[in-house]
């Protein structure tokens, strides 16, 4: 909330990191979360216990835990050099977890040397569709990078709704949606062509589906209705 704020930024997140990141992951990021953070801390506290060793990773556990515990009520974890930091710690941390192969039994050490190679092939994989989905986000992006510079040089409005729609078909993004539904209501208002008016409700309805309550959302479908003079849909949005 912009009024409670203390310092000069911008507060549009929850302030809580773990609210936060289930809003933005779902609750399975946020599961894979909490057993990632869980397994690592849980088994240094157990090797601490069972081996009496207190080294210097315990300057990271120590630090770790109070970012986490901190990030329950601040969202100092969406910072991108603290959650680095964060994650360099639990690399360090769990350096220190090891595990004594000489009491592991034939089973044992051969279901470890299956977790040792699946485990990088799953990292592979999922490496593998992460890249393809940053350079759809890229593409996405120099596609609605395109549109702006089309509107800035005057071009026909077709044009620029070319490549916010091949933005859009890449990256469904709620500002992509808006930016489209902006620009139909205006030629609509400067045409008077229904076309236009119809496109910007299919809009609509496509962000309602991405983001039920996005404010922006009802101020276009509320403009949409009162532009068909369909009233009563109207006020049954505000």
């Amino acid at each position: 909330y912009d009024v409670y704020k203390s310092s000069p930024y911008i507060s549009r997140e929850t302030h809580s990191f773990y609210l936060q990141y289930l809003l933005d992951s779902g609750i399975f990021g946020f599961i894979i979360l909490f057993i990632v953070l869980s397994y690592v801390l849980f088994r240094f506290m157990k090797h601490t216990y069972l081996h009496k060793e207190y080294s210097y990773s315990m300057f990271f556990f120590i630090f770790v835990l109070s970012i986490l515990l901190h990030s329950l009520y601040d969202f100092n974890m969406s910072f991108v050099y603290i959650a680095s930091i964060v994650f360099l710690s639990l690399g360090c941390i769990s350096s220190v977890i090891t595990i004594n192969n000489n009491k592991l039994s034939h089973t044992a050490l051969f279901s470890k040397l299956k977790i040792n190679i699946a485990f990088p092939l799953v990292l592979a994989v999922v490496s593998i569709i992460i890249l393809f989905n940053s350079l759809q986000f890229i593409q996405s992006k120099q596609e609605f990078q395109k549109a702006n510079l089309e509107l800035q040089t005057n071009s026909r409005l077709h044009v620029i709704l070319d490549h916010i729609d091949k933005s859009i078909d890449l990256q469904p993004a709620p500002h992509y949606l808006i930016y489209k539904m902006d620009l139909l209501i205006k030629a609509f208002q400067q045409t008077s062509n229904l076309s236009f008016l119809d496109e910007a409700e299919k809009t609509a309805e496509q962000l309602v589906k991405i983001e039920p309550y996005n404010r922006n959302s009802y101020y276009y479908r509320i403009q949409i209705e009162n532009f068909k003079e369909n009233f009563e849909k109207s006020l049954a949005l505000c």
